[in-house]
């Protein structure tokens, strides 16, 4: 009776002693996203009585609108312009522009051709998704007309349509947050004596569609075999009933640099664990990284298939942590490039080892041809967000079979470090005539002018942010000779205008944006944060404002110092 009671006493205890665990979380997913930003167009047009051809290609200031030296006998919208020059004869045109889709769909006309002129209407592509794609379909169906050559062609470009490189394999690209892709369609009339070539009308159809870059085949991701790749956190399980692979690839070690001498250059002298890159404090400058990795399989280096490289954002705001892209990594000459590679990186300590290898074993295995190095490089952009980025690195054989399987592929991070900077477009700040007791604003505006000059003319003031972080902006203003009543001059800041909480005979007040509350009042020689702040990879109006309590007429002329400060993404 004793030993049954005890028992029950236990259970009952066991009964009460509970814990819970509250789970809290978010589920946050990527987009796909890409549209079309700009088009250009060819105008071809001649002076009359003069045996010239003149062409103006270029990008237009308003959709559908020539040039202004194009005018007067394109017969339909959206060629018609004002007439105003009647020595000038527009011949062709040929034009992209936004279809009745919007920025999804493009309306491509090419008017008046005639022989031996190359005549071209480009548009600009932007990709504004978070999630790299691959170009799935391509098809732009050209005109097939008698003496007439149409041609396609997709480069690699950026904010200004520029060409950069030589045309490219759509078919085999990936595209990424921020890629720019030009499209330039050419459109040629051969001369021909007999008159067949003309009078003829073709049309010009198809789509490009995009699609996630690791498009699954509805197995979604638990099949290494028909989708090997593996996360940030380990292998992929097989399914139960699966085979497991007796042999794969093995990452022995990886690194990144930049191209610099110091291959690092955020951290010349190497005090800081792991390779610390700095951005270029360019407006659309772009940073080169370099992704290496040491490769080897016991089956033998030949076995090796392909090695991935999967980069992710940092944890937090903006991206939380999604695909920057994945890179495929091709296999460098192991003695004339590899090697001294993998011994500089080493000599500085950027290496990431796999396992328990070591720097002398590895570079053996390479010595004796067993172990090969593969490498890519790709760019971060100016305003890429500074943090610690996830580099995971797999590979996978002739068979299929890949690292993350057996856990052999191999995980390690870089830093993008956080540089706060900004520019603008303005040296001087000409108030002009001012009256004394009223305020006179200084507007701005979003367009940033080159070259520098005084504000408001030529370059109404702009602002925009190079730096690889979010800012909030500072200023501060001497006196211009002004000076205070009393005994020491106030130091007031704030929303609203001071109404006698300043002594000082001049009050200024500034705001970045087009958001007229964000504005700052601030007496001479305060340094005042404005309230707002200046995101990543924006530009913004910057207006100044002045109100002079007390003077004597006179020309004056002072100081501005504009200043910024990090502030964390996703708050102030």
């Amino acid at each position: 009776m004793v030993l049954v009671l005890a028992l029950g006493a236990l259970g009952i205890g066991y009964a009460a002693w509970t814990d819970t665990i509250t789970i809290d979380g978010t589920v946050n997913t990527g987009t796909v996203d890409v549209v079309v930003i700009d088009y250009s167009g060819t105008y071809v047009w001649k002076i009359s009585d003069s045996p010239y051809i003149y062409v103006d290609s270029g990008w237009m200031t308003e959709i559908g609108t020539p040039p202004a030296n194009a005018v007067d006998a394109f017969p339909n919208p959206p060629y018609d312009t004002p007439p105003g020059t009647a020595d000038v004869d527009p011949v062709s045109i040929a034009t992209a522009a936004e279809g009745a889709g919007g920025d999804d769909t493009i309306k491509v006309d090419f008017v008046n051709l005639f022989p031996c002129q190359y005549v071209t209407a480009d548009f600009l592509l932007h990709y504004a998704g978070s999630i790299p794609v691959k170009v799935t379909v391509s098809e732009i169906n050209l005109p097939e007309l008698t003496g007439v050559t149409a041609t396609l062609e997709y480069y690699k470009s950026d904010v200004t349509g520029a060409k950069l490189g030589e045309p490219l394999d759509i078919a085999l690209m990936q595209l990424h947050y921020c890629d720019y892709i030009l499209v330039v369609i050419t459109i040629h009339v051969e001369q021909d004596e007999t008159g067949a070539n003309m009078g003829q009308t073709g049309s010009i159809d198809g789509t490009i569609t995009v699609k996630q870059w690791n498009e699954c085949d509805g197995e979604e991701n638990n099949n290494p075999g028909s989708n090997p790749r593996t996360g940030p956190d380990g292998p992929i399980i097989p399914p139960a009933g699966s085979q497991e692979p007796t042999a794969s690839p093995i990452i022995m070690c990886k690194w990144e640099q930049d191209t610099t001498a110091s291959l690092e250059d955020g951290d010349p002298e190497h005090k800081t664990e792991g390779s610390q890159f700095l951005p270029p404090l360019v407006y659309e400058g772009e940073k080169m990284v370099q992704y290496w990795a040491v490769v080897t399989d016991p089956e033998g280096v030949e076995t090796i298939e392909k090695v991935d490289v999967t980069v992710y954002h940092p944890a937090g705001p903006p991206e939380y942590g999604s695909v920057k892209y994945q890179l495929a990594l091709h296999k460098v000459d192991r003695e004339a490039v590899g090697m001294p590679a993998y011994a500089d990186a080493k000599g500085v300590g950027l290496i990431t080892y796999g396992g328990s290898y070591s720097g002398a074993e590895i570079m053996d295995e390479l010595g004796e041809g067993t172990a090969e190095v593969y490498m890519v490089q790709e760019v971060l952009s100016y305003c890429q967000p500074a943090g610690e980025y996830l580099v995971h690195v797999d590979a996978c054989d002739t068979n299929n079979v890949c690292g993350g399987s057996a856990n052999t592929n191999l995980d390690n991070s870089f830093t993008y470090v956080a540089v706060p900077a900004f520019e603008v477009d303005f040296n001087y700040v000409n108030y002009g005539d001012v009256e004394v007791c009223q305020a006179k604003w200084i507007s701005g505006d979003a367009i940033f002018n080159e070259p520098m000059a005084p504000a408001p003319v030529p370059n109404p003031a702009t602002i925009r942010n190079i730096g690889n972080t979010d800012i909030m902006i500072t200023v501060q203003q001497g006196d211009m000779g002004f000076g205070y009543s009393g005994d020491v001059g106030t130091e007031y800041q704030g929303s609203v205008p001071p109404d006698g909480l300043s002594n000082w005979n001049v009050v200024f007040d500034a705001r970045i944006g087009s958001d007229s509350s964000n504005g700052m009042y601030y007496d001479p020689f305060v340094t005042v944060m404005l309230p707002n702040t200046l995101p990543l990879c924006h530009t913004y109006q910057f207006d100044f404002s002045i109100h002079i309590v007390e003077s004597v007429e006179g020309q004056r002329t002072g100081t501005m110092n504009l200043g910024c400060v990090e502030v964390p993404f996703g708050g102030e």
